[in-house]
């Protein structure tokens, strides 16, 4: 099946940061310029505990509305988080989970989407990173 090498090498390539991370409308720059989203900075300085994988910045994440996303104490009492993305719920590797403060506020997913070749996101290939929501 040549869908299979397909998707793992799109994954491979989605995987690795863009090496100008982009705020293309300014959104993002308006906001942590009027005191509503913490700087550039901070957002590029994000790291998973997976190897030190840089999760990028805001650019290249998705912020999780509070319907979206939950979590779960598992036996270890440690939290296990899932999020949904295009309709299906996705566990989070506890390797993805930032665990540091959240300055944003709202829940942060850092997924790697396999498309179906017209940019069409068909499923998550894996979640780069997660910053749960400063409520959790």
């Amino acid at each position: 099946m040549i869908m299979r090498p397909l998707l793992f090498i799109l994954a491979v390539l989605a995987a690795a940061c863009p090496a100008l991370a982009h705020d293309p409308s300014g959104y993002w720059a308006r906001e942590a310029q009027a005191g509503r989203a913490p700087p550039a900075e901070w957002w590029k300085s994000l790291h998973a505990p997976n190897g030190g994988i840089p999760c990028c910045d805001i650019a290249d994440g998705q912020r999780v509305e509070d319907v979206d996303w939950d979590t779960q104490r598992g036996e270890d009492g440690k939290p296990r988080y899932r999020v949904r993305l295009i309709g299906k719920w996705i566990d989070v590797p506890d390797d993805a989970v930032i665990d540091e403060p959240n300055r944003y506020g709202p829940a942060v997913v850092w997924p790697v989407f396999a498309d179906d070749g017209e940019g069409h996101h068909v499923a998550v290939a894996f979640i780069r990173c997660f910053l749960p929501g400063a409520g959790a």
